[in-house]
């Protein structure tokens, strides 16, 4: 697949002319682009940054196709929540699903160009993993400093997975005409009732929660996950051994 398949696949069904211009794109550029010619990354990043698609996936096909902040620690979102507070997010989105708080996706109204020529999209960060109550503690705080929105949407586990796994941009969550992600009214934490199945042990997780949550992982904080599970079923298999031999 190359960059033209890649942009077909990205527009969802939108007329690519259109679209393509409207992301600042000449029609000649989009022609030669369209007919095999690799573009410049200067050219197509107002197209990533309205569609959250990945530079590296669009030019050269490299990891998934949309952006995702993952963290591995409820305090590593935190921190990163804090760090965003500082710019004009407008509208927050909890997502869940069966389990619990998968991510969170912020958004916020920006333009391509400027003055009469400006063409207006959506701003989108997209940050999966282990959400527990530190980030719902941040997510409270930002309503109420920043007197933003937040819309809590539930989602299915494999809807949330693609969310995390950055296979899902912002014209399926947001700007296309079934957007997955909906805005709630009023939109206020006191409204919300967010759970997250990493912040209490009266409901353990499931296998299928621990299966969601390596999902959102990185795969060298996998890899560490795996071999902790091993040495403690080790450890556990040690133990039991003792206690049936009576030792």
């Amino acid at each position: 697949m190359g960059v033209a398949e890649r942009l077909e696949w990205l527009s969802h069904g939108r007329t690519i002319y259109p679209w393509l211009m409207s992301r600042g794109m000449t029609k000649g550029t989009i022609a030669r682009v369209m007919g095999g010619a690799q573009p410049k990354a200067s050219t197509v990043t107002p197209l990533c940054r309205a569609e959250n698609a990945s530079l590296s996936w669009l030019l050269d096909g490299v990891g998934e196709p949309f952006m995702v902040t993952r963290l591995e620690s409820d305090a590593a979102i935190v921190e990163h929540l804090h760090a965003l507070m500082d710019e004009d997010w407008e509208d927050l989105y909890p997502v869940s699903d069966p389990g619990g708080l998968r991510a969170l996706v912020l958004s916020q109204g920006a333009e391509i160009g400027e003055g009469d020529d400006a063409v207006p999209y959506t701003a989108i960060e997209v940050i999966a993993g282990p959400i527990g109550n530190a980030t719902l503690a941040a997510v409270t705080g930002w309503h109420f400093e920043r007197d933003g929105y937040v819309h809590p949407n539930r989602l299915t586990r494999q809807q949330t997975a693609d969310i995390a796994a950055g296979r899902v941009g912002t014209w399926q969550l947001l700007d296309g005409p079934e957007p997955l992600l909906k805005r709630t009214n009023p939109g206020r934490v006191s409204e919300l009732d967010l759970h997250s199945p990493y912040s209490t042990v009266e409901d353990p997780p499931t296998v299928q929660d621990v299966t969601d949550m390596m999902r959102v992982l990185s795969p060298e904080l996998q890899e560490r996950v795996k071999a902790y599970v091993e040495g403690m079923t080790d450890a556990v298999d040690s133990v039991t051994g003792e206690e049936r031999s009576g030792k």
